[in-house]
Order: C-alpha cells, then sequence, then structure tokens
C-alpha cells in the first residue's frame, strides 16, 4: 500500500505551515513597527475618546473609542493603543483562510499568505477609526457569504449585527449595506432569501438607531461633520478622479495586478457558478460608488481599505496556486521595499530635514514629549489649550492633562465642544499653545492680561501665551458664535431635537454643562 502523501497533500501542508508561520512572524514585525513609528495626531486623538467612554463622539460614531477602551486596562503606550489595529489586520487573514479553506486548503493557504505579506496587513499599525469598521465590516462578509450559501438565519442575524457595528465604527458601512442590497436585487428570489434579507436589516438597525438618537440628541453632530463640513467647497475635478484611480491601482498592488492580467482570459469562466463571486461583488461595489464620488469630491486613500479583503478573496476563484506563489514572492518585495523606506526615514537625524517647510512638525511629532515636559509646570496655574485639535490630543497624551481647543479650529476633531464648556472658565488663566506663531492682537480682546512666549527644541521654535482672566462673553460672541455658524448650522430638513451647542451658550436658560479641563 502506497503512504506516500501526493503532490496536492504536501502542497495543502506546505502552504498551511507556511501560513502559520506568517501569521506569527507578521505579527512580531507589525510590534516592531509600533514601537519604532511614533504616536500619530489621530492615534491620539482617539485615545482621549477612549478614556473618556460616551454613547458618540462629534466626529465619528462612538466604536473607535469602544473598541480601544479595553486594550487600555494594559496601560496607554504607544504599542497597546496599536493592539487592536495588528490584532485586527491579522484575524482578518486568519478568517481568510478559515473561509477558503473548505474549497482548497492548499489554495486557501496561498491567498492567505498573499494577504499577511502585503503591505494592507504589514503597515496596518496605526490605530484610526478605519481599524474597528476593518474588522467588523469583514467578519459582516463572512458571515453574509455563509448566510447566501448556507440560508441559515444565524448567519443572516450576524452579518447584521457586525454590519451595525461597523456602522458605529464608521459611515463608509453604508457601502457595504449597499452591496448587500444590490445582491439581492440581482440574486435569485425565494421566500428564505426574503426572510434572510429582513433578518440582516432587523439585526443591524438596533445600532443604526443608536446613532440616529445620538445624533438627534446632539445637535446631528456626525452628520454635519460626515455629510455638511467636510464637503463644503467640493466640486467636480478630473484630478480627484486621476488620484482615486491611481490610489486603487496602488492598493491593489502591483503584483496582484499582474496577476488578474495573467487570469483575464479565464477569469469570468472560474467566477461563473463560484459561491465565491459574492466577494467580487462586495468588493467591485463599493469602489464602482466611490469612483463616481470621486468626480465631486476628493476621496481619501483610507476610505476604500476596509473593502480590500474581499478582493483577496475574490481572488481564490480567479487563479490557480501555482501563479498565487509567484505573486506571493512579488508581493514580499513589494512590501520590503516600504519597510527599508521606513528604516531610512526613522534612521535619518533631524536635522537633516531642518531646512525644509516640515521642519516644526516633524520635531513636535518626534519630541512632543520634551515639549509637553517644558509646558508642564504651568499646569499649576493655567488651564492647558492648543488651537489645534492635532496638537492638543498630542499635548493631552504626553501631560496626562487635557488640552481644550481655543479658538474657532477646523471641521476636523471637535470632540472638545462637547468636552469644554467656556462658561466655567470665567476669570481662569488658560495656557493657549500653537507651533506657528500666534496672532496675539486676536487672542487680546479674551483675556484681562496676555503675555506670549516661545518654546525652542531642536531649533525649531513654538509658541504660547499666558492669558489671564478668560473673558467669556467676548469670546462668545466672536469664536463661539463663528462655530455655530460654520459647524452647528442644521438643515432645516432634519427634525429639530437636542441643539446643544446652541442651548449651552444663547440659551440663557440653560445650565453649565460639566468641563473637562
Amino acid at each position: 500500500m502506497d503512504v506516500t502523501p501526493s503532490a496536492d497533500a504536501r502542497s495543502e501542508v506546505g502552504y498551511r505551515r507556511l501560513f502559520l508561520w506568517a501569521l506569527g512572524g507578521t505579527i512580531l514585525l507589525k510590534i516592531a513597527l509600533a514601537l519604532a513609528v511614533p504616536l500619530t495626531n489621530d492615534e491620539a486623538y482617539y485615545y482621549q475618546q477612549a478614556i473618556q467612554p460616551a454613547l458618540g463622539y462629534r466626529d465619528h460614531p462612538p466604536m473607535a473609542a469602544w473598541f480601544l477602551y479595553p486594550f487600555l486596562l494594559l496601560g496607554k503606550s504607544e504599542w497597546v493603543i496599536r493592539l487592536p489595529a495588528i490584532l485586527s489586520s491579522t484575524l482578518v487573514g486568519a478568517g481568510i483562510y478559515l473561509l477558503l479553506r473548505e474549497h482548497d486548503a492548499a489554495r486557501a493557504g496561498a491567498i492567505a499568505l498573499l494577504y499577511l505579506v502585503s503591505p494592507l496587513n504589514i503597515l496596518f499599525v496605526p490605530y484610526t477609526s478605519d481599524t474597528p469598521l476593518y474588522l467588523f465590516s469583514f467578519l459582516s462578509g463572512f458571515f453574509f457569504y455563509r448566510a447566501v450559501r448556507e440560508e441559515r438565519s444565524l448567519w443572516y442575524v450576524l452579518s447584521g449585527v457586525f454590519l451595525g457595528i461597523s456602522f458605529l465604527s464608521k459611515y463608509l458601512s453604508v457601502f457595504l449595506g449597499a452591496s448587500y442590497l444590490l445582491y439581492f436585487l440581482s440574486a435569485r428570489k425565494d421566500r428564505r432569501r426574503l426572510r434572510g434579507a429582513a433578518l440582516l436589516l432587523l439585526s443591524a438597525a438596533p445600532f443604526l438607531a443608536q446613532n440616529l438618537y445620538w445624533n438627534y440628541t446632539h445637535s446631528w453632530a456626525n452628520v454635519l461633520f460626515n455629510l455638511v463640513n467636510r464637503n463644503a467647497g467640493e466640486r467636480f475635478d478630473l484630478r480627484n478622479v486621476a488620484l482615486h484611480a491611481l490610489t486603487q491601482l496602488y492598493l491593489v498592488t502591483p503584483p496582484v495586478l499582474y496577476l488578474l492580467y495573467r487570469e483575464r482570459k479565464r477569469m469570468a469562466e472560474r467566477f461563473r457558478g463560484s459561491p465565491l463571486q459574492v466577494f467580487a461583488f462586495l468588493f467591485l461595489v463599493p469602489m464602482a460608488i466611490f469612483t463616481a464620488l470621486s468626480t465631486v469630491k476628493s476621496i481619501g486613500v483610507h476610505w476604500a481599505v476596509s473593502f480590500y479583503p474581499y478582493l483577496y478573496l475574490s481572488l481564490f476563484a480567479a487563479t490557480g496556486t501555482e501563479r498565487i506563489a509567484g505573486a506571493i514572492r512579488g508581493m514580499g518585495l513589494f512590501t520590503a521595499a516600504h519597510i527599508a523606506i521606513l528604516a531610512v526615514l526613522l534612521a535619518l537625524p533631524l536635522s537633516a530635514f531642518r531646512q525644509t517647510k516640515y521642519y516644526g512638525d516633524l520635531v513636535f511629532l518626534l519630541k512632543g514629549p520634551e515639549v509637553a515636559a517644558e509646558l508642564r509646570p504651568f499646569g499649576r496655574e493655567y488651564t492647558f489649550s492648543s488651537t489645534s485639535y492635532a496638537q492638543a490630543a498630542r499635548l493631552s497624551f504626553y501631560t496626562g492633562r487635557h488640552f481644550l481647543v481655543f479658538g474657532a479650529g477646523s471641521y476636523h476633531g471637535r470632540a472638545d465642544d462637547l468636552w469644554t464648556d467656556f462658561r466655567l472658565l470665567e476669570g481662569k488663566n488658560i495656557l493657549v499653545f500653537s507651533k506657528n506663531a500666534l496672532d496675539v492682537r486676536e487672542l487680546v480682546p479674551f483675556f484681562d492680561s496676555v503675555e506670549p512666549r516661545t518654546l525652542p527644541a531642536q531649533g525649531a521654535r513654538f509658541h504660547f501665551l499666558l492669558g489671564k482672566g478668560f473673558r467669556y462673553e467676548p469670546y462668545r460672541d466672536v469664536v463661539l458664535r463663528r462655530i455655530l455658524r460654520d459647524f452647528y448650522a442644521i438643515p432645516h430638513i432634519l427634525p429639530k431635537g437636542r441643539d446643544f451647542f446652541r442651548e449651552r451658550y444663547f440659551d440663557v436658560s440653560a445650565n453649565p454643562f460639566p468641563a473637562r479641563h
């Protein structure tokens, strides 16, 4: 009796072993990157949200803060903040393998390995609101595939639950919901399929309702940010379309593009009848929507990232194992080039960038703790603030003291509108920090007296103002009224709920909100 393993069996064992090694090895590599790369502004911002759990926040739904919160029980270092991102992208790789192995274990290992060595996984290290979106969107799609294949009610429910959770991560999940809807409309219809669609919708509905109610009672803050404030001034521009196209080609990666090119003649035939064609649907529908949107607005490079695991799942049906092996080698080189460039940039001394216009930003990025240490002694007498949400978030992280946002700021990062009540700061002393020179004349009306100072660090100069005796009324009439006009102009088509910003500052009967400073 011949007990020699077949070539297919050897291939299956080999790819499974490589997959497991890659799973562990890429986790270690990402942890090393987490330790080497400085904290980003967004990470400091979401850290500030996570240490104050709430049912909602100004710019995005609350899942980014909720998801990070339990990890902070391990500490507040950069690598702990990044641990959810490291684990989420790795879990997606494991999910790709588990879902595909029932079809062909060897090819499943190859596809999962291709994903694990891609920049999409390796560089998925910084923590952002895309982190929970990435994981929970994938889980929703995972169970959606199970549901339409097996017609089991439980899978529809789980797909809906994770769709709802991904909606609480970021509104981009509506494009996944649109993909489901179009799939149901285009697929065969029967009573079980219609019941499944209803179960999916009902399972997602409580999460949508929670966010809707929070917005209704908080000046429609998320809606204004995502649909109004950030889209002001957008217009048709072919450069946005071209940039979007180049961005997506980069995210697909050259090795995968070449793989698709080589399989172009047999791809349609292989997809025909494959149960995995649903993943091509979940990838292509959002890409088509993003392409249409790019004609009227700039599409962020990160917008489409959560849909790319579906591309890797689609590759399983599009190509064979041998050609995937070639793509893995190319992907490894492509990712290695990214890591090499990053390593060179991190190894260069700050002085190498001294003549660039970004030098001050780099000093603040790399030497933020030193800048914060210079400001910390003023905390005995002054409330800390900054003119920028990004600077405020970083300095709050490094000092352990909340830096409120002083001034109008931008449409980004306005969580401090919820956290700080300027009425309670009447007569207090406030330190106002800025990376750039402050317009002292503009700030004089808001204090009894002001003292501008500079803070040198590594050849860069930062600025702060010591303001004594804060004057609330002129600040309200100039700054807060401008914020109300620019960021809280609620469209008439929305039902009138609690308008917290208007009630707080422009309704004299309102009681002060708890301030965080």
